[in-house]
């Protein structure tokens, strides 16, 4: 197994363009494989997520290719997309499996989506009933987890979607009512849409109706309910994909936890992702932030103050919290992050275990995590094949001698460069790079 060790800075001082959000990009390829023509997508990033994504596409009979940064696809309604001939694997690729889920039961025949043997522990059975309340056909999962919940596989048998009223439950995963509004435009009647429950990553559906909107499909929002007209279709576009903001807020950490200076930059005056947000989290420890149009600089505090905060509309980034929480005065408590428990690991659990190895106490329940600061001690990070367990404890050996990281090749998953970028960090003072 490849160890990395991180190496301290007295402080940073730098500039960074973060390469382009795997969210957007993501929501932008299923938007775009279904418009009839060609797609440019500019700025994108090229990681195991979004491989994932092109090649199950491809399978599926879009035409994607991938060059300086660009995807181009040369899309297809749903009726001129084919089953694949055989099982769609899609590794860890979380995003991958549900938004495929909504695509596939547009397209006529038998299909069946596979991943990692964390993959078919992760819970998708909220998708699947709502799916199966307006589908022609069935969805099916093959196997459940520990708590009886339904997992991947997923086998679908469908001859399109029907339209209607369906129910998506929301209060454990946003991808869940994503995947059903990207499909919704091309069932055989309108769609109206009920969330169920208490919001979770809210900003993400938000994104979702973004990007659809690019692509020249509109979600009327009517007293709680989405309403998805049919005989909408999508039309192929070329379209910028922002930085990504969860990204980001590692290099933002860099600046609050030595003290130092960072500026990121590539996002939209009004960004819709709600990573972007960390900088109140920032702020509330103690850190300067100044945003401009399309950069946002960071700089650190002497010391860095514990805080109370509910995460729950951006979970990607309690790890990066949690880190800089070791090292804060005082205690820092995370609220509201019961769905962590169902990402790429276990993120609750795995922070307790690995903090702990540093010598830094933490309280945790269903939903929350407490972490007392101190002072962190040295010691090998287990990554659980997390790209963010692997990222935010890089920025905990800043400050720390001796941090390890086991397994650093896991940050494939959404960040492939992300050492590369890090690394500059070590041995520059004032340094300017893009990703």
């Amino acid at each position: 197994m490849t160890i990395k060790e991180i190496i301290p800075k007295s402080t940073v001082n730098a500039k960074i363009q973060i390469p382009g959000s795997k969210s957007y990009t993501n929501r932008a390829l299923i938007c775009a494989s279904l418009a009839e023509g060609d797609s440019i997508l500019k700025n994108t990033i090229s990681c195991d997520d979004t491989q994932a994504m092109q090649k199950a596409l491809v399978k599926l009979g879009a035409e994607i290719d991938y060059k300086d940064e660009k995807f181009f696809i040369k899309g297809h309604y749903p009726e001129n997309l084919h089953a694949a001939n055989k099982e769609i694997y899609v590794g860890a690729a979380g995003t991958t499996m549900r938004f495929l889920t909504g695509l596939c039961t547009l397209i006529k025949g038998s299909h069946k989506l596979t991943g990692t043997k964390r993959m078919h522990q992760r819970p998708i059975g909220d998708l699947i009933d709502a799916l199966n309340q307006i589908i022609n056909g069935k969805v099916e999962s093959e196997s459940v987890n520990k708590n009886r919940k339904k997992c991947p596989p997923v086998n679908i048998l469908t001859r399109g979607l029907k339209g209607g009223n369906v129910d998506v439950r929301v209060d454990s995963s946003s991808q869940f009512l994503s995947s059903v509004l990207m499909a919704s435009p091309h069932a055989d009647k309108d769609v109206i849409i009920t969330p169920v429950g208490e919001f979770v990553e809210k900003p993400y559906i938000d994104m979702t109706l973004e990007v659809m909107k690019a692509f020249n499909v509109i979600i009327k929002e009517e007293k709680g309910k989405y309403l998805v007209k049919a005989g909408q279709k999508y039309k192929p576009t070329t379209y910028f994909i922002e930085s990504d903001a969860s990204n980001a807020t590692y290099f933002m950490a860099a600046a609050a936890i030595t003290g130092g200076k960072v500026s990121v930059g590539g996002f939209r005056e009004n960004s819709k992702q709600g990573d972007i947000g960390f900088i109140k989290i920032l702020e509330k420890m103690g850190c300067s932030v100044k945003k401009n149009r399309e950069h946002i600089e960071v700089e650190g505090p002497h010391k860095l103050n514990g805080i109370n905060v509910n995460l729950g509309i951006m979970p990607d980034t309690v790890q990066t919290l949690a880190v800089l929480a070791a090292v804060a005065k005082g205690k820092t408590i995370i609220r509201g992050i019961h769905n962590l428990r169902i990402k790429e690991t276990d993120r609750i659990y795995a922070l307790e275990q690995e903090l702990a190895k540093l010598g830094i106490k933490t309280d945790s329940t269903e939903d929350s995590l407490t972490i007392h600061g101190g002072t962190p001690i040295s010691g090998e990070i287990e990554t659980y094949n997390d790209h963010r367990m692997a990222m935010s404890f890089s920025v905990l050996g800043l400050r720390i001698q001796g941090i390890k990281i086991k397994n650093p090749e896991c940050v494939s998953k959404s960040f492939p460069n992300f050492y590369e970028l890090f690394e500059k960090l070590w041995y520059n003072n004032q340094i300017s790079f893009r990703a």
